[in-house]
């Protein structure tokens, strides 16, 4: 009986197939009844959920901008414009106007002055009768062409600055601001300090007067980027966080670091090409941080004398990271002192969770100190002018660490003591590569097949690895090692397959390490 009944349902079904098929289409109408009925089931759904997926659809990125896609959805019913106002849509905003326009003669046109000033005044409409729900606010012009006069530009930024009125209400809820501005002379408003709901601030391309931040009392983040100020800067004492970077020479303002005690978080960076040198006052501020958990330097041509064993006084100190420092020093004998003073100050910092050491040019070689750091689990050394052969120092540190990044000579060199120590607890091995200083020196190169040999080996062998990275692998062509990334590409599939539980990869991000690291020091 089963197998007819078989044959009847299969005649059957190829019979329905076939009707299906031979069916003519839907009609328009049929076609709106059915959209009808889609769109009834769509609002049979709770309030909260339809929220949450307006939020989904309005957290993806492109064109137009979220505040048009709301107006959008608005239109569709009184329901969904009533939902199209509630808070939790309108937390988290993106302006970036004027929009880029698309034409057939060329792929993408820089939008006009009046262009911007028509879609700026739209959004400060929009900001009137929203802007005291936004929660979150990035507001990021793109160019112009052709550029705006001196005048233009100042009505440009006033329109800018006047969105933000709206969020200066009582019970506004604005409290992250992220302005990415053209680099000019333009100062902040003076309304901007009436901002009290503020608690993180990024800002970039501030050349006037910033007074209005020393009233922002509330604000714990700031970070200001590519700062050419007028005047000293007075900044609000409760600051946590503050990241300041300069470019083009410009020296770093004077900020008042030493009255800014509550700070956890300290970066000053200066953009490599900036030929700056670390205002001497840097050193004095040091030692009153004393709740400092976190300080980076970076790019810095000179460092003023003591800096180095000012950082030694900051007992709370977790995550310490130099990069691109010192390049302008010239005597031998300046770097051999420099070197020593970093050795001893990191004898003294045994707290330490994270470490970057990444470009630091009066070292030759890694610190011997880093065998007493005790608690350190991330670390990353790695310099294209080491010594001939460096090695990292032996030791039970190198047991305790989790998350390793150093250039491929200096992994080679110290692969002896990371046999003795057997790394049980290293899950993220970084690999960096200088091609640069391999293009430069040809016979440096001679020591890679034996490296890639070993590195398959040991990462096969060693089951607490789970990420395994190499970083800047592609530019070995322009490095003459015609192949190398063709065969390392393959030898990692092969890994892959051997360890599925590893993530191997040859597009490593060098940025992305040092945000892991961050979370190590957590």
């Amino acid at each position: 009986m089963s197998p007819k009944r078989g044959r009847r349902g299969g005649s059957a079904t190829a019979a329905g197939a076939a009707a299906a098929a031979s069916a003519p289409p839907p009609t328009a109408g049929e076609q709106q009844a059915s959209g009808a009925g889609a769109a009834a089931r769509l609002n049979d759904l709770p309030d909260d959920v339809m929220v949450q997926i307006f939020d989904r659809l309005l957290s993806k990125g492109g064109i137009p901008p979220k505040e048009a896609r709301l107006a959008h959805l608005a239109l569709v019913c009184r329901r969904w414009y009533q939902l199209c106002h509630c808070p939790q849509l309108l937390r988290h905003v993106l302006a970036l106007l004027p929009l880029l326009r698309w034409s057939r003669p060329r792929p993408m046109v820089p939008p006009s002055l009046e262009n911007a000033h028509e879609e700026w005044a739209s959004f400060r409409a929009w900001m009137q009768r929203h802007g005291a729900k936004v929660g979150s606010l990035a507001m990021m012009p793109s160019w112009i062409e052709p550029a705006p006069s001196a005048g233009e530009r100042r009505r440009l930024f006033c329109t800018l600055w006047c969105c933000l009125k709206p969020c200066e209400v009582a019970g506004a809820c604005l409290a992250e601001l992220e302005a990415q501005l053209p680099p000019g002379p333009e100062a902040l408003p003076t309304h901007l300090s009436r901002l009290h709901s503020l608690r993180g601030m990024k800002l970039g391309s501030i050349g006037g007067e910033l007074s209005p931040l020393a009233a922002l009392t509330g604000l714990q983040r700031l970070e200001l980027e590519h700062l050419h100020p007028t005047r000293p800067v007075q900044l609000p004492t409760g600051l946590t966080t503050l990241r300041l970077c300069v470019r083009e020479g410009v020296p770093l303002p004077c900020v008042g670091l030493a009255a800014l005690t509550a700070l956890a978080q300290l970066e000053l960076t200066a953009v490599e090409e900036a030929d700056c040198a670390l205002p001497a006052d840097v050193c004095s501020a040091l030692p009153r941080l004393q709740q400092l958990t976190l300080l980076r330097l970076s790019g810095w041509d000179s460092l003023p004398a003591g800096l180095v064993c000012s950082i030694s006084s900051l007992a709370g100190l977790r995550l310490l990271h130099l990069s691109s420092l010192c390049e302008g020093i010239a005597s031998e004998q300046e770097r051999e002192r420099t070197s020593t003073e970093l050795d001893r100050t990191l004898g003294t910092l045994s707290q330490l969770s994270s470490l970057i050491l990444c470009n630091v040019h009066f070292l030759d070689r890694p610190p011997a100190a880093l065998a007493q750091l005790q608690q350190l689990q991330g670390l990353q050394v790695a310099c294209a002018n080491w010594a001939p052969r460096p090695t990292l120092p032996a030791g039970p540190w190198l047991s305790r660490i989790r998350r390793l990044s150093c250039d491929w000579e200096l992994l080679h060199a110290s692969s002896a003591a990371l046999a003795a120590a057997a790394t049980p607890a290293l899950e993220h091995l970084l690999v960096v590569f200088f091609f640069f200083e391999l293009r430069a020196e040809p016979n440096r190169g001679l020591g890679l097949p034996d490296f890639w040999a070993w590195l398959w080996r040991w990462a096969k062998g060693h089951p607490a690895l789970r990420c395994l990275e190499l970083d800047e692998i592609d530019n070995t062509e322009d490095a003459g090692l015609v192949g190398c990334h063709r065969s390392v590409t393959a030898a990692m599939k092969r890994l892959r397959k051997q360890r599925p539980d590893m993530e191997a990869t040859d597009d490593a991000s060098t940025s992305c390490f040092w945000s892991k690291l961050g979370s190590v020091r957590k």
